[in-house]
């Protein structure tokens, strides 16, 4: 009784390496569904990458290992991969085989029929002509006939070889590949109509984000392109640095998106550190770039996808920093990238076999597409909101100029009335009493009048006519100016700030830094440092520059 339990868990150990030993067989039998084929692979690696199909039919089955994934995931590796099938097809119908994640490269397939006749097909994968497959769509398939009895699959890619495949007859793989097609167009649609629509705005406005985030949505779509083998079929067939796996796609997409986000959350003067590191990054994806292109590789598949996750994720913190700095368009921003970068984590954990795949509808397949759509939605958002923000401004500040422009005519017509008042002759006021009064009352109303004066500001709504001494600070933005006012708005120019030097009055208005110039009556305090700072009535604290620094406390009359 004691040896019980021991032959018991030795019979089952021993049957579950006989279980793995046994080759399984995909028994095919209902022409209404399609059948995934992870579970019933075996794999046979080939270092060298020398074997032929000859060779590899010869050897026995004990050299091949069993997948036992729901999704074939071969990863990272400079070897040659034969893939195994053995199906028994119970339909009369004639099998397809359909790869539905297109990231292959180099697939050759050979099928031995029931009469032991081996049959290869023409190589295929996202750099081979679609004349190399049955049906001309973006995924890989192609027609076994009616006895497939054994398919074998040479596999070779710098990618992970994320090999994930159907067999089912030709209505199934057609209504497959018919949703599937759909879905592709919609994603490519989506982004031709956002890519149009901001760079329209672009042209209108001549704002910069708006021409970056086109700019990294073509990238979105040459990503879509290359891994699809439509690009390859279609537009660039004779560009030969296009048709290798230099991950060229790794820089194209990433400079312009850390471009727009540099302009976009204008972290020049708002994250001056994070602006000098995404510039670096700029500079070092522009010299992988044209290093790739000339066709060196620098990037094999696994530094790309580094890089590739660790920009979007810096990305991502930038966009967190700038939110919390009370950046409010950073908003949409930010919930674009957290749904991007929640995608790729959840493909690579379906990639990885973590989470399991759902081959009814195969959402691990559309999940970087779908995430990418909606990223480029919401920054779409973002920049809608952007527009709104600056129209928001404008009207704020018209609202303002028309609630004070009866004031400042009241106050003329008082002026005016004053200056047209004449000494009479019969009082007994001493002329020099009133020449004085007359003194101070011109001075007071030129002083008046100063308070009057103003500045136009050109928005992408029009010219905006400001009062002087409504301005407590100019900020710099790059291309464009945002004026804060003494009542805590803000408008948005659509000129830099050195155009408006000249038409500041010099006494009133100071540039203590590249990037703010300071309206000097707002000034409250100096706080001594090496450049040091100024603290305007609104509370804000404005860094002064160091060749700045002089003149500013001569201005203020500081010792």
């Amino acid at each position: 009784m004691r040896l019980l339990p021991f032959l018991l868990l030795l019979s089952l150990y021993t049957g579950r390496i006989f279980a793995q030993s046994v080759t399984p067989i995909l028994v095919y039998k209902d022409a209404n569904r399609y059948v995934e084929t992870s579970a019933f692979a075996t794999v046979l690696e080939d270092a060298k990458s020398e074997w032929s199909i000859q060779q590899v039919m010869g050897m026995p089955d004990s050299v091949f290992r069993r997948a036992q994934t729901s999704r074939l995931n071969l990863g990272n590796s400079e070897s040659r991969f034969w893939v195994r099938f053995r199906i028994e097809n119970k339909t009369e119908e004639d099998l397809y085989f359909l790869n539905v994640v297109p990231i292959i490269q180099y697939l050759e397939l050979y099928v031995v029929n029931a009469d032991g006749q081996v049959r290869s097909y023409p190589p295929s994968g996202i750099l081979r002509p679609f004349e190399n497959r049955t049906l001309p769509v973006h995924k890989i398939n192609f027609h076994l006939g009616k006895n497939p009895k054994t398919l074998y699959f040479s596999v070779k890619s710098n990618r992970t070889l994320y090999f994930s495949n159907y067999i089912g007859t030709r209505e199934v793989i057609d209504a497959y590949v018919s949703r599937d097609e759909r879905i592709f167009l919609f994603c490519f649609g989506i982004y031709f109509i956002l890519i149009i629509y901001n760079l329209v705005i672009y042209f209108y406005s001549r704002d910069k984000p708006f021409l970056w985030y086109s700019i990294f949505q073509l990238g979105s779509l040459y990503y879509f392109l290359y891994f699809s083998g439509l690009g390859f079929a279609y537009i660039w067939n004779d560009f030969l640095f296009m048709n290798k796996d230099s991950n060229i796609h790794v820089a194209a997409s990433l400079i312009p998106a850390c471009i727009f986000t540099m302009y976009f959350l204008n972290t020049r003067n708002l994250l001056p550190r994070f602006h000098v590191y995404l510039k670096a990054l700029v500079i070092g994806y522009l010299g992988v770039l044209v290093v790739q292109l000339l066709g060196f590789v620098v990037f094999d598949n696994k530094l790309a996808q580094f890089f590739n996750f660790t920009t979007y994720l810096s990305l991502w913190v930038v966009a967190w920093v700038a939110y919390f700095k009370k950046h409010k368009t950073a908003r949409f921003y930010l919930m674009g990238w957290t749904v991007y970068l929640f995608t790729v984590i959840m493909t690579v954990l379906f990639a990885t076999n973590v989470i399991p795949a759902f081959a009814s509808f195969s959402v691990d397949n559309y999940a970087i597409n779908f995430g990418s759509i909606v990223e480029a939605i919401f920054l779409a958002f973002a920049l809608a909101d952007r527009v709104y923000e600056i129209r928001q401004q404008a009207r704020s500040a018209q609202d303002l100029l028309l609630k004070q422009s009866a004031d400042y005519e009241l106050l003329v017509e008082k002026h005016n009335h004053l200056l047209n008042i004449q000494p009479n002759a019969n009082t007994a006021e001493n002329p020099i009493e009133v020449a004085q009064r007359l003194e101070t009352l011109i001075q007071s109303i030129q002083t008046e009048r100063d308070l009057i004066r103003k500045v136009s500001i050109p928005t992408i709504e029009g010219v905006i006519l400001l009062p002087l001494s409504d301005i407590m600070y100019i900020e710099a933005m790059r291309s464009y100016a945002q004026f804060h006012l003494s009542n805590g708005k803000k408008i948005i120019a659509s000129r830099p700030i050195g155009d408006f030097e000249d038409v500041l009055p010099d006494p009133t208005f100071f540039r203590i830094h590249k990037s703010h110039t300071v309206n000097l009556n707002y000034v409250e305090r100096y706080i001594r440092g090496e450049g040091g700072s100024v603290i305007l009535q609104n509370g804000s604290e404005i860094g002064v520059s160091r060749t700045a620094k002089a003149e500013l406390l001569r201005r203020l009359q500081i010792s």
